[in-house]
């Protein structure tokens, strides 16, 4: 991978691994335009630069979490966590096959959109149950798919649930925490650590951290919905590309 398209794909994803948007996705796309190939480690790479991300801004919950042995909502990050486990232990392979389809992207960003724009008349009411934790975990599940957002899946599940806004956002980073530790650990053996590496993950990070403020701020704002039509119209965008053959 040449320095120019690394820098590239360490900007998109530092951009948009918070915004509700599917950096998975738009990866996949540049990727196949690119003609990148076995870029799996790579994006792991910029993965746990992100996981990183999480841990800074949200160290202060982080510590709460541990230091009060909030049994409770450590429960709750468990149970979310196993639908991921499950379907990325069992389809793996079928996971890795979708990066290539991407009439499938097309699609999966359109459902994205539609997704968060219901989001729009939703309004919070109350803190997060048992249930909700596992509601949320399953819709994270889907974010293996390409073009499916894990922060845009897991806030507006938790918000279709009537959770507040603050502990949705909360809940929801604190939860890819254990998905993107988990990712990495397994893809390390196939990380190349390198001056491009190096500096990819300096950019991921950077950028992405900018990246979780702003996201933050339009949800509290009330503004999450916005993205829905960003990815509604990538996804349209996406398949008149393939029509037309130009990708």
């Amino acid at each position: 991978m040449n320095l120019l398209i690394a820098i590239l794909l360490s900007i998109i994803q530092g951009v948009t691994e918070w915004l509700p948007v599917s950096s998975s996705g738009h990866l996949a796309i540049i990727q196949n335009i690119f003609g990148v190939k076995d870029a799996l480690p790579f994006d792991v790479l910029l993965h746990f630069a992100s996981l990183l991300v999480i841990i800074i801004y949200f160290r202060k919950e982080i510590l709460a979490l541990i230091k009060n042995f909030d049994t409770k909502t450590i429960f709750y990050l468990f149970i979310a966590t196993i639908p991921i486990v499950i379907v990325g232990v069992l389809f793996y392979d079928f996971i890795l096959v979708l990066f290539k389809d991407v009439f499938l992207i097309g699609i999966a960003f359109i459902l994205m959109g539609i997704f968060l724009i219901l989001t729009k008349r939703i309004k919070e009411k109350r803190k997060i149950h048992a249930k909700d934790a596992l509601l949320v975990g399953i819709a994270q599940a889907f974010s293996l798919v390409p073009g499916i957002s894990r922060s845009g899946s897991t806030i507006g599940t938790a918000l279709f649930l009537k959770i507040k806004k603050q502990q949705a956002i909360t809940f929801s980073f604190l939860l890819a925490i254990p998905a993107l530790l988990g990712a990495a650990i397994y893809e390390a053996r196939n990380i190349t650590i390198t001056p491009i590496a190096i500096l990819s993950f300096l950019i991921c990070f950077v950028v992405g951290y900018f990246s979780l403020h702003l996201l933050i701020k339009i949800i509290r704002k009330g503004k999450f919905y916005y993205f829905g039509y960003y990815c509604l119209a990538l996804g349209i965008f996406v398949l008149v590309m393939l029509a037309t053959h130009i990708i």
